[in-house]
């Protein structure tokens, strides 16, 4: 952790507002590094924890930490508690800033719809929303939807998008429970006839299907076909297909290759041979993005950058090309306020994350 970095955390315990893991990191410093300790009792001896609280409600310097460093560097001539107080001044002058805890998403036009595949309309699915289409009762409320056909429904595909930082959950007309995760679209129909219930993916969803033997029920991705006939599985086809199942059985068919899985194995498919690799998969940690988790081994911060981009919605710049290529093992929480990933991150890693006040984020 650089020093930056440092009196960032320990001005974060002072002013109260610490979780713990930042608060069990702070006494792994002090413990372990003289430095950290000197300063911890210099920034201690030198401001109250009322005129840290006060000024750090108001702001934080984050947007531009390369204007600080130079400001920091002053520190060999006046001490830490100097560079602190050059800190402070920053927040309380607000000029490279944004708002700790209360960092706002991006705003977007990015909402969730649903395109009717009969007569081709568009419809926004607000947070509460009853709409009546032909053949079909649309009911939306929070982050699902759920359809109720008469019978005269059309069978044209309809179209649900969701758009990136968001996720969102699909009651279909057979009583299969689907949830999506950002950047994804699924084709379906409000009524299934004939002697299968066919669905298209592109991205990634879970399904819990609905049991009935006589209809089996295929989901369609770019690169390959998925048939079960009761089941709980994942598909990711964001980048490669990925078929892990819960529990039951599925069938996974590309041009080459066809598999059968059962609970605890997953299909790899490899996007130039077509070709089909089965493994086991671990069900608690893998489909952890359920909850809204989601975690990372040896990700590059290209990839990272389109992963913060997908699942909060900022634009993400690599300041440094030697960052690049770089791999970090992190887990994200989108229950949890960007803040918090910001925060953590600049804890823990040896090079920063800011956000400037056009929402866009900078890694350094």
């Amino acid at each position: 952790m650089d020093n930056l970095s440092r009196t960032e955390l320990f001005l974060t315990i002072l002013s109260g507002k610490a979780t713990p893991e930042q608060e069990a990191i702070a006494d792994s410093l002090k413990k372990t590094d003289p430095d950290a300790r000197r300063e911890w009792e210099e920034l201690n001896n030198f401001f109250t924890q009322e005129e840290v609280k006060k000024r750090y409600d108001q702001m934080n310097v984050e947007a531009d930490y390369r204007k600080f460093r130079r400001s920091l560097s002053r520190k060999h001539r006046y001490g830490l508690a100097a560079a602190a107080t050059i800190l402070i001044l920053m927040i309380a002058g607000g000029l490279y800033f944004y708002q700790r805890g209360r960092v706002q998403p991006p705003v977007s036009k990015d909402l969730v719809t649903i395109k009717l595949g009969a007569s081709g309309k568009e419809l926004v699915l607000s947070d509460t929303a009853t709409i009546d289409v032909k053949g079909a009762t649309i009911h939306a409320q929070g982050d699902q939807v759920a359809f109720r056909s008469n019978g005269n429904a059309s069978t044209d595909l309809n179209i649900l998008s969701v758009p990136r930082a968001k996720r969102y959950s699909v009651r279909l007309q057979d009583g299969t429970f689907v949830k999506l995760n950002s950047e994804t679209t699924i084709r379906f129909p409000f009524n299934f006839t004939g002697g299968a219930r066919e669905v298209y993916v592109m991205g990634e969803a879970y399904f819990d299907v609905a049991t009935d033997p006589a209809h089996p029920f295929i989901v369609h991705t770019p690169a390959a076909t998925v048939t079960v006939l009761g089941t709980v599985f994942n598909i990711n086809s964001y980048s490669r297909l990925a078929v892990s199942v819960v529990s039951g059985e599925v069938r996974v068919a590309t041009s080459k290759q066809t598999v059968h899985l059962t609970r605890g194995q997953q299909a790899i498919a490899d996007t130039a041979s077509m070709g089909l690799a089965v493994e086991s998969f671990d069900i608690v940690t893998d489909l952890t993005w359920i909850t809204g988790l989601y975690s990372y081994e040896d990700i590059t911060t290209e990839d990272l950058a389109k992963e913060i981009t997908r699942h909060w919605g900022y634009q993400v710049i690599i300041q440094e090309d030697s960052l690049k290529k770089r791999t970090w093992r992190v887990t994200m929480d989108i229950n949890k306020p960007f803040s918090f990933f910001i925060s953590n991150m600049n804890a823990m890693q040896d090079c920063h994350f800011s956000i400037d006040n056009q929402n866009v984020v900078h890694v350094y």
